[in-house]
């Protein structure tokens, strides 16, 4: 039962994924070990609510972008019920259409009502600086 799910979920991202050009990856954080008053939902305006610690990356990249888009094929389920979200990617296609996928500070993500890891694509946006990750106290 297990596998049957995974290969769902695996199918879900990679039809998603692979069925149009990611033309722009907008990263939109707040420092992982920020410390906040309570958990951060994914439906959350992060912009708003944190408007001196919000960093965002616009990458239009094409070697980056394929890359990403690579990475958005790792992502493997979770029994995560919830996660305290720092950061979220807004991945833009070709046709305009666009997918908001939330992350925490661990690599945990949320898309669609589902929970998963990647590490993989966690890493590189740790290791390419593209999310901010020491500072612990609010601007």
């Amino acid at each position: 039962m297990k596998f049957i799910k995974l290969l769902m979920i695996i199918t879900f991202w990679g039809s998603i994924t692979n069925a149009q050009k990611v033309v722009k990856v907008e990263i939109h954080s707040i420092p992982l070990l920020l410390e906040t008053d309570s958990d951060i939902r994914c439906d959350e305006n992060l912009d708003s609510n944190f408007p001196n610690d919000i960093i965002i990356k616009k990458i239009v990249e094409q070697t980056i972008l394929k890359k990403i888009r690579k990475l958005l094929l790792g992502f493997e389920s979770s029994n995560e019920k919830s996660i305290d979200v720092r950061g979220y990617l807004l991945i833009i296609y070709e046709s305009d259409k666009s997918r908001k996928i939330c992350f925490n500070r661990f690599g945990d993500f949320y898309e669609f009502g589902r929970y998963s890891t990647n590490r993989t694509l966690f890493d590189f946006l740790k290791m390419n600086n593209l999310i901010e990750k020491n500072r612990t106290k609010a601007k």
